[in-house]
Formats: C-alpha cells, sequence, structure tokens
C-alpha cells in the first residue's frame, strides 16, 4: 500500500535477470535499474534517497558505500555479512537484516516503509557515527599509533595538521 521507488544501482551479474523480473512482474513504475554510475554521481542519489540498501551475499571486507551514505546522513541497511555488521550493528540492530535470503530484506524495507519515522530519526546519528569512526583524519591518527605501538622509541605521532 505503500508509493515508494526502488533504485537499483550497480551492474553486476544479477544485473539482466533482475531486470526481466521487473519487466515480467510490471514492476517498471517502482524499480528503476540505473546500472554503473561514476563516483561524482554517487552524491546525488544519496542525497535524494531515504535509505540505502546493501545486500551482499558474501564477505564485505568494508562497505565503503554503506559508510558514504552514512556520511550523507542516510539510514542505510545491510544484510549480516562481514564488515556491515560492524559498520551498521554500531548504529542500532535494526538496520542489520535478519539474513541474505530475499524475505529478510524484504522485511527489513517493509519495517523501515511502515515506521520511516523511526530509521530518519536515525539519520544525525549515522552521519555522526561516519564522522567519529570513518573520517580520513581518525583513520590515519588510529592507523598511525598502530604502527607506533609496534615501533619501539616512538612515542609521538608526527601527524598533526
Amino acid at each position: 500500500d505503500k508509493k515508494f521507488l526502488l533504485v537499483i544501482v550497480g551492474k553486476g551479474e544479477w544485473h539482466q535477470r533482475l531486470s526481466n523480473q521487473i519487466d515480467k512482474l510490471g514492476l517498471g513504475n517502482y524499480v528503476r535499474m540505473v546500472g554503473k554510475i561514476t563516483g561524482e554521481q554517487i552524491h546525488l542519489y544519496y542525497e535524494s534517497a531515504d535509505l540505502f540498501v546493501l545486500p551482499t551475499l558474501s564477505i564485505e571486507g568494508f562497505g565503503l558505500a554503506t559508510v558514504e551514505a552514512l556520511a550523507s546522513g542516510l539510514p542505510a541497511m545491510g544484510t549480516p555479512v562481514g564488515g556491515t555488521v560492524e559498520i551498521l550493528g554500531d548504529i542500532d540492530q535494526k538496520l542489520l537484516f535478519k539474513g541474505t535470503e530475499p524475505e529478510s530484506l524484504a522485511d527489513g524495507v517493509e519495517d523501515f516503509l511502515q515506521n520511516p519515522h523511526y530509521y530518519f530519526a536515525l539519520k544525525q546519528k549515522c552521519r555522526l557515527r561516519a564522522e567519529e569512526k570513518y573520517d580520513w583524519e581518525q583513520v590515519v591518527d588510529r592507523l598511525e599509533k598502530s604502527f607506533l605501538n609496534v615501533a619501539p622509541g616512538h612515542d609521538k605521532p608526527s601527524h598533526k595538521n
């Protein structure tokens, strides 16, 4: 009963199969496949979206796209695989789907559609968490401290702006 538009970005091995299924089910008014986009274009999609979903099925070492969405203040949902668990679970467990099955993703997105205010209330927390944990200066400082911990005789970090 909810009106929505699902925009699928990227072009992987499922592209043609999904495109055929969208046509077969007559979902063209609800699902758009835009294919591969440039890094310069991605921010436009983050800014116009209400929710970002990373439906990865295999180990996602680190979900840069998820962090970029969070940094844009966009609530993100993802499957409980790889780095996504740490990135999203730290913000709110409801951002993690129960599994990788289509039904789990559908249940999570349906919860978003039924309770958008809950997820919109997370926008600021998403942005702040991205800044606190994944800002380049923070990452460089943590990396430098790690190196210094294994390099005896070097007490003070040299990185300062």
